[in-house]
């Protein structure tokens, strides 16, 4: 075993070999310890805000004053369309709502230049349902172009999804995107005549 001089001590080299792996092990653990700490920080911390913006959700969906811009329309064959939430969204002010959606629902060119679906008009038939962290809404949104019967639905966050049932087998699909205050929407509705 050979020794060398450390401070005026001999030291064997085994034993300085074994210290600096033990600082090495020590300090890996120290490190995997404070990233676990981060990581469960981490996860309360969103879990508060989920929580938060949950319950901004909900209270917008009770008052019925809020905006949902779709990130992405389903149609009931399954095929799913990503669109622009500007002009595809679902709005509700009060007692009075609007629907517009311009993708691949309609014949007629639209603002997507895809075809358009815009209900405009009073809500009737409305109705909440809550079960632990689910909120739904149920209403039926009467326009001059038709009626649909209209499902919203957040699970414990302010994604929502929104079902949508024309009267007289009109289009069936759903959108999904967040529950907005109707300030904070960025939209364009198109003007009824």
């Amino acid at each position: 075993m050979k020794s060398i001089k450390v401070h005026g001590v001999k030291v064997n080299s085994i034993s300085i070999f074994l210290t600096a792996m033990f600082v090495m092990v020590f300090s890996a653990g120290i490190q995997a310890q404070d990233q676990k700490d981060n990581r469960q920080e981490k996860k309360e911390r969103q879990k508060k805000e989920q929580e938060a913006q949950f319950q901004l959700a909900k209270a917008a969906l009770y008052d019925t004053n809020f905006v949902i811009p779709a990130d992405n329309i389903v149609l009931n064959s399954g095929q799913s369309f990503i669109i622009n939430s500007t002009i595809n969204f679902l709005r509700l002010s009060g007692n009075e709502g609007a629907l517009q959606c311009s993708a691949y629902l309609s014949p007629d060119r639209g603002l997507n230049n895809t075809g358009e679906l815009y209900v405009k008009g009073p809500l009737t038939l409305v109705k909440f349902t809550e079960k632990k962290d689910r909120i739904t809404l149920n209403f039926t949104l009467n326009g001059q172009t038709g009626k649909m019967r209209i499902t919203v639905s957040i699970f414990g966050t302010d994604k929502a999804t929104v079902y949508v049932d024309g009267y007289l087998g009109g289009p069936q699909f759903q959108l999904s995107g967040r529950v907005q205050k109707p300030e904070n929407a960025q939209i364009y509705e198109k003007r009824s005549f």
